[in-house]
């Protein structure tokens, strides 16, 4: 049979020809023999697809250039593999699509519900070029992102709630030492020649008590404290000294 020029498809190279393809070639590329299953296999960017030819002859894909690739009339460089390769070998099966092997898993869910969620790891735009690319249309509002919250995200989140409550504890405990270096303070001028030695009960204590966090703040008020325990009164009490 003579070849015969037809109009391109899109993006197909001006010189491909077409005409009806043998059995052997349709196995080759990835076309079932008459008879067999419904399927045709793409090997796009090295990852191998099977896919329903009945998915791509109808609805959205029906004139798509994944369709007119699996038609019988398609034929030439673009698809049909050298003919001294090996047509056993994997690398000559399939029909061959230099593009994103990942995105084409989304291409073709696209193409099965009509849209679409991408995660994270699949461009937008890449996935758009390709729709371009293959000749679908895609409407407005039926492509769009996927949440996700793997593992590591959910350990930042619960890092960072934890987080955020040890610097609302480090506040309040902040705010306790302050007010009972205040509390001593006044308990220290208030009495004749300023007591040297204040007995504190033990209720009265921040919950948290860090020395080096009181005498932060008594050292407002020029004084250091050293805490002591007094075993005849059995309380705790502070000894004062004046910071130079």
């Amino acid at each position: 049979m003579s070849n015969k020029k037809i109009s391109p498809w899109q993006d197909l190279p001006n010189d491909v020809t077409f005409r009806s393809l043998s059995s052997q070639e349709k196995e080759n590329v990835g076309l079932s023999p008459s008879g067999g299953s419904k399927t045709a296999v793409f090997n796009v960017g090295g990852k191998y697809y099977e896919v329903s030819r009945s998915l791509l002859e109808q609805g959205i894909a029906k004139n798509s250039m994944l369709s007119r690739l699996i038609s019988e009339t398609w034929c030439g460089e673009y698809n049909i593999n050298n003919k001294n390769s090996n047509n056993n070998s994997e690398s000559s099966r399939g029909i061959y699509i230099d593009r994103d092997p990942d995105r084409f898993a989304f291409v073709l869910d696209y193409l099965r519900y009509g849209e679409v969620l991408l995660p994270d790891v699949i461009s937008f735009q890449g996935f758009m070029m390709d729709m371009d690319f293959y000749g679908v249309e895609v409407l407005a509002g039926t492509v769009g992102r996927e949440i996700e919250y793997p593992a590591s995200r959910a350990q930042e989140l619960k890092r960072s709630i934890r987080q955020s409550k040890d610097k609302r504890h480090r506040l309040e405990n902040e705010k306790e030492h302050m007010v009972f270096a205040a509390k001593l303070f006044i308990e220290y001028v208030k009495g004749e020649n300023m007591k040297s030695s204040i007995f504190v009960e033990s209720e009265d204590y921040p919950p948290y008590f860090r020395q080096d966090l009181l005498n932060q703040y008594l050292s407002v008020y020029g004084l250091h404290a050293k805490k002591s325990y007094n075993h005849y009164y059995k309380k705790n009490m502070f000894f004062f000294t004046m910071l130079h």
